[in-house]
């Protein structure tokens, strides 16, 4: 694990005003964990297409009702 000042986060920030009070208003939300799992999705993403257009055999696969879901 790297150290805490190393690592990259990931912030979303959304500002609005209050029309009550006229305040602006500022919310922050830490989305690191969020974007590290779609960074390591599309990294497996990656991996399978890989595998699939090398394999020099047949790979198929079928869902649970016998549709062909994936194939090369």
């Amino acid at each position: 694990m790297l150290p805490l000042l190393a690592r990259v986060y990931w912030y979303t920030i959304e500002f609005g005003l209050l029309r009550e009070d006229g305040q602006l208003r500022c919310y922050v939300r830490d989305v690191t964990e969020r974007e590290l799992a779609q960074q390591a999705l599309a990294e497996g993403k990656a991996r399978l297409d890989a595998i699939i257009t090398s394999a020099l055999d047949a790979i198929i696969t079928l869902d649970a009702g016998q549709r062909i879901v994936l194939f090369n």
